[in-house]
């Protein structure tokens, strides 16, 4: 059983995979990559991890919850970004497409990386009932989603998400 950060975590490994096939000329493979990514990766954190995290961190520390609300400000714009990208592929704008397809990932990635480093280890300060309120409030987010669209795009197996989630 792993909690939100496990999760999101492998979630992050999963997306450095996806970022290395996913093709430029794919609307659709990009659209629902992306659809995840809004609908339950940053719905995860921004409605669970990140006000669980904040509501723990100690008055003296500004400077992770000035974090927090920069990570969230990267969230609009990778949003922004692939809503760019899904339109100039729609419209066949393909030279905006070959150069703005490589920063999305290229932002993602790092994006996550700083969520890796900077944000999640203040989850180890979180006391057990909230831990499992939100590995519940996550399955309920997997779930609105699709439990199936979600293990075909992460690439991963049933029984890992049994394992995980349960």
């Amino acid at each position: 059983m792993a909690d939100a950060i496990e999760i999101l975590m492998m979630e992050h490994q999963s997306i450095r995979h996806i970022s290395k096939y996913l093709k430029q000329d794919s609307l659709p493979g990009f659209s629902e990559f992306h659809e995840y990514l809004r609908s339950v990766h940053i719905e995860i954190e921004e409605k669970i991890v990140f006000p669980v995290i904040y509501e723990n961190i100690p008055d003296t520390r500004i400077d992770v919850r000035r974090q927090i609300d920069q990570i969230k400000s990267d969230h609009k714009l990778i949003q922004t970004l692939a809503g760019n990208i899904v339109k100039w592929m729609e419209g066949q704008n393909t030279d905006l497409v070959s150069e703005r397809f490589p920063l999305y990932f290229r932002l993602l990635k790092e994006h996550n990386l700083n969520e890796d480093r900077l944000v999640f280890p203040w989850w180890k300060n979180i006391d057990g009932e909230a831990l499992r309120t939100a590995r519940k409030e996550i399955a309920g987010i997997i779930d609105a989603f699709g439990r199936e669209r979600y293990l075909n795009i992460l690439e991963i197996s049933p029984e890992q998400f049994d394992y995980i989630i349960s």
